[in-house]
């Protein structure tokens, strides 16, 4: 991985709406005002463009939306229900503006990105590889907001609860599991410290998982980053000194009104 990276950031499709004279010459303007990465999100990459930014001088960053209910296989939770969060309240989540997430102890989803991740690398010799929404379901932009009413805690459904009990060696009483909202206070009451441990353990144990599978594949270390979340980051699963022993990269999304 490069000492310094002065990065760019392209929603994918964007850079395959235009041509290829004009990504060229974008890229090229871009290396000659010092950037010299550019940082993308997608689930599938065309070899050509990493190409002509490479030609360009510049490293490219592959980046995938984890936890997300949204990705190019579709609503996630309209085919799935039962992957949505479940509340503190023992409520579904709601999607709030164009964001839902999905728990991160979702064993069938985490399996499913983690093969596509994979599947990507293998296809492109990406520089590095950027994961967005890798936490806890959180639209931080939304729910941190001055005024906003506080976030609710998630997600407290069967699959989560069991594996807290068997990460944290809690003692959450077993009749409790099939009652969300009674898990939630009992969690809150009795546990509080012990659930947040639990939340970031998840997210650092699935990024390393990720770092491991993507090297294997790639037979090189693949330098391997995430969106941080500025705020709380706990709250949603984030420990940044865990997962400094596992990534290479961090990129803070301070960029939002809710900082100020």
């Amino acid at each position: 991985m490069q000492d310094r990276i002065v990065g760019a950031f392209f929603f994918f499709h964007h850079l395959d709406q235009m041509t290829p004279e004009e990504r060229r010459a974008g890229f090229e303007s871009l290396a000659d005002a010092g950037v010299n990465t550019i940082l993308t999100e997608s689930d599938t990459y065309k070899a050509e463009i990493l190409a002509e930014a490479r030609a360009a001088g510049l490293s490219f960053w592959g980046g995938i939306a984890c936890f997300l209910h949204q990705n190019s296989t579709g609503n996630v939770l309209e085919r799935e229900p039962s992957l949505t969060p479940i509340l503190s309240t023992g409520e579904r989540r709601g999607t709030i503006e164009w964001y839902n997430g999905i728990a991160p102890t979702a064993k069938s989803f985490r399996d499913e990105r983690r093969a596509h991740l994979v599947e990507q690398v293998g296809q492109h010799r990406f520089d590095g590889f950027l994961l967005d929404f890798i936490r806890w379901p959180m639209h931080w932009e939304v729910e941190y907001r001055p005024g906003y009413p506080p976030p609710l805690d998630n997600s407290f459904d069967e699959e989560t609860l069991r594996e807290f009990r068997a990460r944290s060696g809690v003692e959450l009483p077993a009749d409790l599991i099939a009652r969300p909202g009674a898990a939630a206070s009992w969690i809150a009451l009795n546990s509080p410290r012990e659930w947040v441990d639990f939340k970031c353990d998840v997210i650092t144990s699935y990024v390393r998982e990720i770092k491991e599978s993507l090297s294997a594949t790639a037979g090189r270390d693949v330098s391997l980053g995430i969106c941080g979340v500025p705020v709380h980051p706990e709250w949603v699963g984030q420990r940044y000194s865990d997962l400094a022993e596992v990534v290479d990269l961090v990129c803070p999304m301070s960029y939002h009104p809710v900082l100020y």
